[in-house]
């Protein structure tokens, strides 16, 4: 299951009423955000997400970053990390079941495996 799961997440029992690909004005995807507002990735944006927490040191290792080094990057300017996690800092920005409820469903999930 990853971050890019959300139309088969919202067909899951009790299927969820989910099209974030329709053409609606934006006052519509404002009332309606658990049936218009994406929440989920696209397969895309996940690799660049991925690509960008991967460094190199010097010996030519491959690392993940750590989270001072996420930060650090994030909050000083660094323009290229920063675009590339505005997708992910959107589905979390002011996040609540009841407007994002496919996510719900997928952090409700994520959670239970890692129970496992």
């Amino acid at each position: 299951m990853l971050f890019t799961d959300d139309f088969i997440l919202a067909k899951i029992e009790p299927i969820l009423e989910y099209n974030p690909n329709a053409e609606i004005p934006a006052e519509e995807l404002a009332n309606n955000p658990e049936k218009y507002a994406r929440q989920a990735l696209f397969i895309g944006t996940l690799e660049r997400v991925v690509h960008k927490m991967i460094v190199t040191d010097a010996n030519g290792n491959q690392r993940c970053i750590n989270y001072d080094e996420f930060e650090s990057a994030y909050y000083t300017g660094n323009q290229v990390v920063a675009d590339s996690f505005k997708e992910v800092a959107a589905l979390l920005h002011n996040f609540h079941p009841k407007t994002r409820p496919v996510f719900g469903v997928f952090l409700l999930l994520k959670h239970i495996f890692t129970m496992l």
